[in-house]
């Protein structure tokens, strides 16, 4: 309790799983509707203390629950505080702290903490102040140096049948212990675990994703990207076109094809609603159209991938031309699902593999990314080839500009 970072880590648990507005219970609560409540605590030992989270989850939830406990952890590490969190955390200090006053067990603990703790006489006196003193920089800064989550241990309790198939695509090393602690040696379950995931200690869907992430530039980099303009140009049906297609947070679309000076295609999307017009025919989004586009969680749409909004298995190896490649099975919030492949020596994306619509029929699509190059600090693929059906479409893009020239008048309806 003397030490100077002890009020901004009180703050920081107030505001990750301190109650019922905190971040771990409006995500796994009232996003999600894993549990009833989800909260974190830290104690105030004199020579050491712990800091856990917890939750109580469905079986078949522990898996993206874990995903998204150490997402809430990690984005306080990283800053992402609102001023609104701030206030509110500070609000419940205020509060609890007046009442606690009138209790005069509470004061004798208090007492007792000066004395125990060898804290300053004033230190009660002075409490609500330093906590009022408190900044989002503080927080941030005392999360990232005590909420260390690569440091931490995962304990899940429950059903190991049901739990264990889900939970092993994170990558996590998993032991299994039985309800004494004792340790459980069973390779046959062992095996059979991982034959049903499809993984293996280093290999696993999670960590595909997260070494396609890093390949590109790094989750930091990546999360930096509001926008993206991209000038593209594009050979079909023997023809030539040239066009752009933007992109703006969370999930906004713009993206118009020319022939010459003539517009012959655009569509956009709003975030709520969208249309597709070509050769002057215009046609609103259907339902089904809109959820396709509430998969795309932002310009990087794989960022998300590994979030409880996604589900991901790994498939095995497989081949891309002549480069080996691990195979991985993308279901997306809509349903719709995508089998993706990832180069094995590089991590990154080489072809899709989907099924589409197209006038009435349900056809096979082939999506191949090649010619990667860095924009700033990101690497983009530069050749699309897209074959859907019979049909090719080769596509260049000429030009990516980062977080310049999109802005919200581009998608209005």
């Amino acid at each position: 309790m003397n030490n100077p970072d002890y009020f901004s880590i009180l703050l920081a648990n107030q505001i990750l799983g301190g109650g019922g507005d905190s971040k771990l219970f409006m995500n796994l609560r009232e996003k999600h509707g894993f549990t009833y409540g989800s909260y974190s605590n830290v104690g105030k030992g004199r020579f050491q203390t712990t800091f856990r989270a917890s939750a109580a989850v469905r079986s078949e939830k522990a898996d993206s629950a874990v995903v998204e406990m150490i997402n809430e952890i990690n984005n306080l590490r990283e800053g992402k505080i609102t001023p609104e969190e701030l206030n509110t955390a500070k609000a419940v200090y205020n509060g609890s702290f007046a009442l606690d006053m009138e209790d005069p067990s509470v004061a004798a603990t208090y007492a007792t903490n000066i004395l125990i703790n060898g804290l300053p006489k004033d230190f009660y006196k002075k409490f609500m102040q330093k906590v009022n003193s408190v900044t989002t920089s503080d927080i941030q800064k005392a999360a990232e140096k005590y909420f260390t989550v690569d440091k931490g241990r995962i304990i899940i309790v429950g059903n190991g049948s049901k739990i264990l198939p889900n939970l092993a695509r994170l990558g996590y090393p998993v032991k299994k212990f039985d309800k004494f602690a004792n340790p459980i040696i069973d390779k046959e379950s062992d095996v059979n675990i991982k034959e049903t995931a499809k993984t293996t200690e280093s290999v696993s869907a999670f960590s595909i994703i997260e070494n396609y992430l890093a390949a590109i530039g790094g989750k930091e980099e990546l999360k930096k990207i509001n926008s993206l303009k991209s000038e593209v140009s594009m050979e079909a049906m023997g023809r030539e076109f040239t066009g752009v297609d933007k992109k703006l947070a969370p999930n906004k679309q713009f993206i118009e094809m020319k022939m010459g000076d003539m517009v012959v295609f655009n569509t956009v999307f709003d975030g709520k609603k969208g249309y597709r017009s070509q050769m002057g025919q215009k046609k609103e989004f259907d339902a089904e159209e809109i959820k396709e586009y509430d998969d795309i969680k932002g310009p990087v749409s794989h960022l998300y991938f590994n979030s409880a909004d996604f589900k991901t298995d790994y498939l095995g190896t497989g081949k891309v031309g002549e480069e080996d490649a691990y195979k991985l099975k993308v279901t997306k919030p809509s349903g719709n699902i995508s089998i993706e492949y990832y180069s094995i020596k590089t991590g990154l994306l080489l072809r899709e593999e989907n099924t589409v619509k197209q006038k009435d029929m349900e056809v096979s699509e082939i999506v191949d990314y090649s010619d990667y190059k860095k924009v700033g600090n990101v690497l983009f693929p530069f050749t699309i080839n897209r074959t859907v059906g019979e049909q090719d479409i080769n596509m260049k893009i000429t030009d990516i500009k980062i977080n310049e020239g999109v802005t919200e008048a581009d998608f209005q309806q």
